[in-house]
C-alpha cells in the first residue's frame, strides 16, 4: 500500500513560543506527501480535531506546505509542561497513519464520478476515431481535386 504521507520527524530547532500565548509553544513536525491531495488534508483535519485537546485547551494542528511534496504539521499552542514534544510527534505519527488508512479505503474521486467503460467500448471509440480521421481525409482529398479541376 502506498501511503499518502509520512512523518519525517520533529524539528526541535523550529519550536517557538505560540503567538499571543508565550506560555505555550508551536511544535513543527516535518512531513512528506506522495502527491498533493486536498482530500488527505481534509481527512487529517477532521481526525486532528479529536486529538487537539491533548495539546492544551486552545491547541490545534495546522498543515503548512513548504512545497508540493514537503511541509509541516504544526502543533499550535502546545503546553510543553503537560505533554512532551516527542509525545506530540508520536501523536502526529498516529494521526498520519489513521489518515492514510482512511484515504486507502476511500474511492478515488475520478472512479466514483464516472461509470466504468468496458474494454469493447474503448476499442470501438478508438477505431471510430481512427476511421473518422481516415474517411475525413479521403473525402477532403476528393473535394480538393475537384476544386483544382474546376479552376
Amino acid at each position: 500500500m502506498l501511503d499518502h504521507a509520512e512523518v519525517v520527524g520533529l524539528e526541535e530547532q523550529l519550536t517557538v513560543p505560540a503567538r499571543h500565548r508565550p506560555e505555550l509553544v508551536d511544535l513543527w513536525i516535518s512531513v512528506r506527501w506522495n502527491a498533493p491531495d486536498q482530500g488527505w488534508s481534509a481527512a487529517f483535519q477532521t481526525l486532528a480535531l479529536e486529538e487537539a485537546a491533548s495539546l492544551s485547551p486552545s491547541g490545534f494542528f495546522q498543515i503548512v506546505s513548504l512545497s508540493e511534496r514537503q511541509g509541516f504539521i504544526v502543533a499550535r499552542c502546545t503546553n510543553a509542561k503537560f505533554i512532551q514534544p516527542r509525545d506530540v510527534e508520536s501523536l502526529v505519527r498516529g494521526l498520519v497513519r489513521r489518515t492514510n488508512a482512511t484515504m486507502a479505503r476511500a474511492p478515488l474521486a475520478d472512479e466514483a464520478s464516472q461509470p466504468a467503460e468496458s474494454r469493447s467500448d474503448r476499442i470501438r471509440s478508438t477505431f471510430g476515431a481512427i476511421g473518422g480521421l481516415f474517411f475525413g481525409l479521403q473525402s477532403n482529398k476528393g473535394s480538393s481535386d475537384a476544386d483544382i479541376a474546376s479552376s
